[in-house]
């Protein structure tokens, strides 16, 4: 995100990066990763849950 926030940035001037990552978005491993000037973690609802192993295999708890 950083590499394609400094790209849409045009540099490295503070409030334009800052500005450039509140507008960028990603899929990461846990999931959607979306960030706005609210939100600076950028992990949405659906990429937080505990998962459980039955069988070998991941599961949703509950």
């Amino acid at each position: 995100m950083l590499r394609d926030a400094l790209g849409k940035a045009k540099g490295t001037d503070g409030p334009k990066l800052r500005d450039a990552l509140e507008t960028l978005a990603l899929d990461g491993v846990s999931g959607p990763i979306r960030n706005t000037p609210e939100e600076h973690s950028g992990l949405q609802p659906e990429a937080l849950g505990v998962l459980v192993v039955r069988d070998g295999d991941w599961h949703l708890a509950g």
